[in-house]
């Protein structure tokens, strides 16, 4: 699930994941992508996640995480090449330039920490107490 626990509603959590769960082989993994608390909630969302939200929702819904990734941290040298590339004025097409600068984006922002991170991804399986 990439960014979808943030839309639902909070009464409508637990249902929705404990569907998940009856649908997923005792041997199966749930991947998960929410966004961070690090991030103003965006008006469609109806919250953010910190791993320990993360781990109480998805625990009461018979789950147990058993890896976590922090992605995605802000740069703002990032944000500055994206605007001198592609601005209303003009659109940069140098493709050895855009392979640079692509590769200085995967470098600088794509791991991050939980203090820095605008997205959590977890694998969870389903808890083994209750199968």
């Amino acid at each position: 699930m990439i960014e979808v626990l943030e839309h639902i509603p909070d009464d409508s959590i637990i249902p929705f994941l404990n569907t998940i769960r009856t649908r997923l082989s005792t041997e199966g993994k749930l991947c998960i992508s929410v966004p961070s608390i690090n991030i103003p909630v965006n008006k469609k969302h109806y919250r953010h996640y910190s791993l320990e939200l993360l781990t109480k929702t998805l625990k009461a819904a018979g789950f147990e995480i058993t890896h976590v990734y922090y992605i995605y941290k802000k740069y703002w040298l990032i944000e500055t090449i994206r605007r001198l590339i592609t601005n209303r004025f003009y659109m940069l097409k140098a493709s050895a330039l855009t392979k640079y600068l692509w590769h200085l984006h995967q470098r600088a922002t794509y791991m991050a920490e939980e203090h820095n991170a605008l997205h959590i991804v977890a694998e969870a399986r389903i808890d083994s107490t209750i199968i």
